[in-house]
C-alpha cells in the first residue's frame, strides 16, 4: 500500500509565517510529493489549532485579544437546534471552513495548478482529546468533562474532518489527515483524568469521518499502545526526542507495521537551537540508527523502510520563519539520502 511513499517527506501542520503565500511556497518547493496545507496562527489567533476546529460550535467565544477559546454553557444558544439538525442530516456542506480561520488551506487551493503529479495530499484536524481539554467552559472547566458538549464537539470534528477530506480530494485522489493530539502526553498524569477505552472511542469516532488515510500525531511521550489501538493507519511521533520511548512498545509497533501501518518519523527538530546542531547527514544517521534499533526487535529493515515517511518532530508554528525555512530543506535532503541509499 505504501511502497511508493517510502521515506518521502511531509509536514505536520503549523508554520510561523505571516504570509500564507510564502508558507505555501515553502511547502511546494520542498514537499512536492506529499504537500500539506499550513496553519498560520501568527497571522491571526483564528488560525490557532483549537480556535480553528471549534469556531462554529453554538455558544463558542473566541477572544482574540486574550487568546482564549471557551464555550458559554450557561444557556442554550439560539442556533443549537439548527446545528444539531445539520449533524443529524449529515449535511457536510454546512461545515465548510470559513476562510478567515483557514488562510493556509484556501491559499493552497488557489495554487492547485502548481501541485503537479503529487502522490498524496496531507491535512490535519485537532483531535478530540486535546480540543476537549484545551477548550473550557465559562468557568475554565475543560469541556471534555461535560458529556453534552464533549459529544457535540466530537460530532462537529467528525463533520469538519469529512468536509476537509472531501475538499482535499479535489487536489489529489489520495488523502491523509492527521489528528493532532498533543494532549495525549498528559494521559496518566495528575492533570488529566481520561478513561483509556473512552479516549480510544472518541478518537475513533472522529477518524470514522475520514475516508482517506487516517493518522495521529503526538509530539511528546504518551501511552503508545493506546494510540496504536485506535483505527489509525499512520503513527506520527517525535523521533528526534522520543524514539526510545516508542521502542518500549516495539511489539505493538511491529504488529502495526506488519498489518500495513505507516510510521511517520518526526526526525527533524523544530527549534533553532536544535537545528543549529544538526545537518542532513547527522539526522539521516540518527534516523537510520532508530530504524535499525526497531529492526533488532523482530522486523526487517526493508519492511520498516517501505512503511515509513519522514516529518519534522512537530509543527513549526511556535518557532521562527528562519527555523522553518531551514528545517524543510533539511527534511527534503534527509528523505533524498534515505531513498538513494536504500534504492526506494
Amino acid at each position: 500500500m505504501v511502497s511508493d511513499l517510502s521515506c518521502l517527506p511531509t509536514g505536520v501542520g503549523s508554520l510561523p509565517h505571516t504570509s500564507s503565500l510564502e508558507a505555501c511556497d515553502l511547502i511546494l518547493n520542498n514537499l512536492s510529493e506529499i504537500p500539506f496545507w499550513p496553519q498560520l496562527s501568527n497571522i491571526s489567533f483564528k488560525e490557532n489549532m483549537y480556535a480553528q476546529f471549534v469556531y462554529n460550535l453554538p455558544g463558542v467565544v473566541i477572544d482574540e485579544e486574550k487568546k482564549r477559546v471557551f464555550l458559554n454553557t450557561s444557556h442554550e444558544p439560539k442556533d443549537m437546534e439548527d446545528f444539531l439538525s445539520q449533524i443529524m442530516a449529515e449535511n457536510v456542506d454546512y461545515f465548510a471552513y470559513q476562510k478567515d480561520y483557514f488562510r493556509g488551506l484556501y491559499e493552497i487551493l488557489e495554487l492547485k495548478d502548481r501541485l503537479g503529479d503529487i502522490k498524496l495530499f496531507k491535512g490535519q484536524i485537532t483531535g478530540p482529546i486535546s480540543l476537549g481539554f484545551q477548550v473550557t467552559d465559562e468557568n475554565r472547566k475543560p469541556i471534555y468533562y461535560n458529556d453534552f458538549y464533549r459529544d457535540l464537539m466530537i460530532k462537529n470534528l467528525k463533520m469538519l474532518a469529512r468536509w476537509q477530506q472531501r475538499t482535499l480530494k479535489g487536489l489529489c485522489d489520495r488523502t491523509m489527515i492527521f489528528l493532532d493530539e498533543p494532549y495525549l502526553s498528559m494521559i496518566g498524569s495528575a492533570f488529566a483524568s481520561i478513561d483509556r477505552n473512552k479516549a480510544i472511542a472518541h478518537m475513533n469516532e472522529v477518524l470514522d469521518g475520514i475516508e482517506g488515510i487516517k493518522a495521529i500525531h503526538c509530539c511528546a511521550n504518551t501511552d503508545w499502545s493506546l494510540v496504536l489501538d485506535t483505527n489509525i493507519e499512520v503513527l506520527n511521533f517525535d523521533a528526534y526526542g522520543y524514539a526510545k520511548n516508542l521502542f518500549l512498545y516495539s511489539e505493538k509497533v511491529i504488529d502495526f507495521i506488519k498489518s500495513g501501518g505507516i510510521i511517520a518519523w518526526g526526525i527533524v527538530p523544530t527549534f533553532e537551537e536544535d537545528l543549529a546542531k544538526e545537518s542532513a547527514d547527522s539526522l539521516t544517521e540518527r534516523l537510520e540508527n532508530n530504524m535499525k534499533t526497531l529492526s533488532e526487535k523482530g522486523i526487517s529493515l526493508d519492511e520498516i523502510l517501505s512503511s515509513s515517511i519522514i516529518t519534522p518532530s512537530c509543527g513549526l508554528g511556535p518557532s521562527t520563519v528562519f527555523a522553518a525555512e531551514k528545517a524543510f530543506p533539511i527534511l527534503k535532503e534527509v528523505s533524498g539520502k534515505m531513498r538513494e541509499k536504500y534504492g526506494l
